[in-house]
């Protein structure tokens, strides 16, 4: 109920803070300062004093330019009685053709009068609607004086009979001609019931909505509005139930992790630990010949490589161009050139190793239009707790390797993510992910069984099934007929430290198809919906 209070106060703090830490850097030192100022405060700095959660309960002078788009709860247009009406004709007068579109400004013609009547009547017409501006804006009470008052101000006169308030009230005395002279001399020789009677008018057919109160005639008098009908004063009721707090946007990483701290779309194979244990400042190359497997370890390696692979295009990715790039990309993440030629036979071995058997595709046949690259998704998760999805992916591997389970909170909200990359191959579509793990100093060491433990290890079961639920729920909004079985492919990860290029080797390639009946429980799980979910296998 005080969520307002508490976050202006904190919003302040943080100025404090913010302003502080330029003299007195670095948390202790900060933490020092805090604890001498709350311990000295007096409360008679200003920085001291509350400052308002809102500024919606003050008084607001604005004008009605500024007021356009905007609403306030109550009201006050203390002069929209005035007008501004030019007496005589005096150059320059600007207004636009009779029946045309051409802007017109006389500067002192024979024809000075007939420009002073049509500018005066656009005048009009843009004071009226910013008479209609202004009423407009209040939510649920406008207060309008009115006083039939007119001066000359500089050879202009001001006043009711000459504002769009005494146009729209007394156009119909003046013979509704619009005329705008002889509305004002109309207007001036009225008595007080003449000037009345169309507010009385208005009274009468508002049913209730407006009221017309005189304003006193002895002096010291206080204006007492006359009481509103109680059944039509009603008053918002005020909310005072729970707000869930269940509702956030999460990811594979923060599942993974088993823990929320970690912002929402993180990929835990860019970080500095998640793939060898390391940093990323620990270079094998000082130590051992420059190859794939002595390339630096860690976040930035990583960044290299999926960057590199953003940037090329896959059939013409060779030669000079290839070089050209590469070399881009080792200065942007800090490697050393030295790395140049091994960077460059890194990435001809991940475009030429054949995916899947005999009858698969290697990346350099896949052209930039038929692939998707940082797909960025959100999708819908109605209800997903540890103990269900844990079921789920025990069952999915069955008895020979169970994954260490998750333990993470009740999610609901939205899944989110960036798939590497989305190829269309002969109408079929597939997941495809890098991985810069080192899991060995030889292609053997990237074997099937190999990578099906490090796929445990990193909990990357999770994530690509979670992409495959993305890509599935995307492709039936895109394809035409779609059928998963038609038209789903298959998930590759490839560990590039192990992948061999133009040979019959699969090392470094880990691939799986989920099967059908387990997508759809998966998706079913994610909807919170009641399906079957402990009798899968991939």
């Amino acid at each position: 109920s005080d969520g307002e209070r508490r976050m202006t106060n904190l919003r302040h703090l943080g100025e404090l803070l913010q302003a502080a830490s330029q003299i007195h850097p670095g948390i202790e030192e900060l933490l020092k300062w805090l604890t001498r100022a709350m311990r000295l405060a007096d409360g008679n700095n200003e920085d001291q004093q509350l400052r308002l959660e809102t500024d919606e309960k003050l008084v607001k002078v604005v004008t009605v330019h500024k007021s356009k788009g905007l609403q306030y709860p109550i009201v006050f247009l203390p002069f929209a009685w005035t007008g501004r009406r030019m007496l005589q004709p005096r150059p320059p007068l600007a207004y636009h053709e009779q029946g045309g579109t051409g802007r017109v400004i006389d500067l002192g013609t024979d024809q000075l009068a007939q420009a002073h009547r049509l500018a005066e009547t656009e005048r009009l017409a843009e004071d009226v609607r910013l008479l209609y501006v202004a009423l407009t804006r209040a939510e649920h009470l406008c207060y309008l004086p009115v006083a039939p008052v007119s001066f000359k101000r500089n050879g202009k006169r001001s006043g009711l009979p000459d504002s769009a308030l005494g146009w729209l009230l007394y156009q119909n005395a003046a013979a509704g001609n619009g005329d705008v002279e002889q509305l004002a001399e109309t207007v001036l020789e009225m008595d007080d019931d003449g000037l009345q009677r169309p507010w009385r008018q208005l009274a009468e057919t508002s049913a209730g909505s407006l009221l017309v109160t005189p304003v006193p005639t002895e002096p010291g008098n206080t204006l007492t509005p006359e009481p509103l009908d109680p059944e039509r004063a009603g008053a918002a009721r005020t909310f005072a139930g729970p707000v869930p707090a269940t509702w956030e946007v999460t990811s594979y990483s923060r599942l993974s992790a088993g823990r929320h701290f970690l912002p929402p779309a993180v990929d835990l194979d860019l970080l500095g630990e998640s793939e060898s244990g390391e940093d990323g400042s620990h270079l094998r190359g000082d130590r051992e010949p420059r190859s794939v497997f002595s390339f630096p370890r860690g976040r930035e390696a990583g960044n290299l490589i999926h960057g590199l692979m953003e940037r090329l295009d896959f059939p013409t990715a060779d030669g000079e161009a290839l070089a050209t790039e590469i070399d881009r990309q080792l200065q942007h993440y800090g490697f050393e050139r030295e790395w140049q030629s091994v960077v460059e036979t890194l990435v001809g071995k991940i475009l030429d190793t054949r995916l899947g058997d005999e009858n698969g595709f290697c990346l350099r046949d896949v052209r930039a239009t038929n692939r998707l690259i940082e797909l960025e998704f959100h999708f819908r998760v109605d209800s997903l707790e540890a103990g269900p999805l844990n079921r789920f992916l025990r069952d999915y591997w069955g008895a020979g390797a169970p994954p260490a389970p998750l333990d993470f909170d009740r999610v609901k909200g939205f899944m989110t993510g960036f798939i590497d990359l989305i190829v269309e191959q002969s109408g079929r579509y597939y997941v495809i992910d890098y991985k810069s793990n080192h899991l060995g100093n030889s292609a053997s060491d990237y074997g099937c069984d190999a990578l099906a433990r490090a796929m445990l290890e990193h909990r990357y079961d999770l994530q690509y099934l979670i992409y495959v639920v993305a890509l599935h729920r995307y492709l039936r909004y895109r394809v035409p007929d779609y059928d998963y079985d038609s038209h789903f492919g298959g998930v590759f990860y490839l560990f590039v430290r192990g992948m061999e290029g133009a040979s019959d080797s699969q090392n470094g390639v880990f691939r799986d198809r989920p099967a059908r009946l387990a997508l759809e429980a998966l998706d079913s799980l994610l909807l919170n919906r009641d399906e079957e979910t402990t009798t899968l296998n991939a």
